[in-house]
């Protein structure tokens, strides 16, 4: 999953972008079993990535990370109460909760349109920096293809953005076909923390 990990906590740049592990072109789509609730299936995934901090200019609030890929300068928002205890050598630690909730619509129903919302916490001014970013997404998509093969089903917004799921084997996707609409409930959590370098 490659995200741009941001110490602004602003929610715009992490929170605003959910669906990142289902888009269609992702590694593995996220995997969906079915729910004790009839019609409805579920499925979530924990991910953690983490960056060093290499640079850090105070008075433009420009901080550099090297993750895996390669480096990153970011400019940190004013949020970040606690940006003058982040020393060069710090790691920044993002962990990634995601969780989706799938319910067919009866035939004919109406579309229920897309709504989004975000929350954003942060340390308390004297604290280790951290930070909780929370995202939810809900609306209707559509069933735009079924492998049957594979079991991956794709869905599409009302936008036209594709993503894909893995329905588990006790979800019956030969019941449903492609146009058929569905309730989408995604949300996604980023949890936020700045750890010491470690002592040499």
């Amino acid at each position: 999953m490659n995200r741009t990990l941001s110490l602004s906590l602003c929610a715009a740049a992490l929170a605003l972008a959910p669906m990142a592990t289902l888009a269609d072109d992702a590694a593995k789509p996220l995997t969906v079993n079915k729910s004790t609730k009839a019609g409805t299936v579920a499925g979530g995934a924990v991910e953690q990535v983490s960056a060093t901090v290499t640079a850090i200019d105070l008075p433009t609030r420009m901080v550099t990370l090297k993750t895996k890929a390669g480096e990153e300068t970011i400019r940190v928002g004013e949020q970040a109460k606690n940006l003058a205890q982040v020393k060069v050598g710090d790691r920044v630690v993002v962990t990634v909760n995601v969780g989706l909730v799938l319910s067919l619509q009866a035939p004919g129903s109406a579309p229920v349109a897309p709504a989004a919302a975000a929350s954003a916490g942060v340390a308390a001014p004297g604290e280790r920096p951290s930070g909780d970013v929370r995202a939810r997404i809900t609306g209707t998509v559509t069933i735009g293809a079924i492998d049957m093969k594979t079991r991956v089903v794709t869905l599409v917004t009302p936008e036209g953005r594709k993503f894909k799921v893995t329905a588990g084997p006790g979800v019956a996707i030969d019941k449903v076909k492609v146009g058929d609409q569905v309730f989408a409930e995604y949300e996604e959590r980023f949890a936020i923390a700045v750890k010491p370098a470690k002592k040499k």
